[in-house]
């Protein structure tokens, strides 16, 4: 194991509220959902800062961290983005069923019953 010196270019971040980042999100109208996309745009924008900020020391100065450890960090965001494609379609599926089946109460064994 090669131990590094490692720091922070800028080692200040303003954190931005939840509700600004899922502001772009409204219209998909699940307050549930944008909470937690909100949450998830948070921990984006924060493995986006580590990514443009974080250096290691070399003979050659301070460099950007090595590419095993940003490839680390894009895997995170991406998966991150993932998440929130996921519960959007998600959500958007609950909405249409709601929708579909408006006057059934209950799904059992693949069968509607009506309500």
């Amino acid at each position: 194991m090669a131990r590094r010196k490692i720091k922070l270019e800028q080692d200040e971040y303003d954190f931005p509220t939840s509700n600004a980042l899922r502001d772009p999100w409204t219209d998909l109208g699940n307050d549930s959902s944008l909470r937690m996309i909100g949450q998830i745009m948070s921990y984006i924008q924060f493995h986006e800062y580590l990514i443009q900020n974080l250096r290691h020391e070399t003979i050659y100065g301070w460099r950007p961290v090595w590419l095993d450890v940003a490839e680390g960090l894009y895997k995170t965001v991406i998966l991150h983005y993932a998440s929130i494609v996921e519960l959007v379609l998600f959500t958007l599926a609950e909405q249409c069923y709601q929708t579909s089946v408006k006057g059934v109460s209950d799904w059992r064994g693949g069968v509607l019953q009506k309500g």
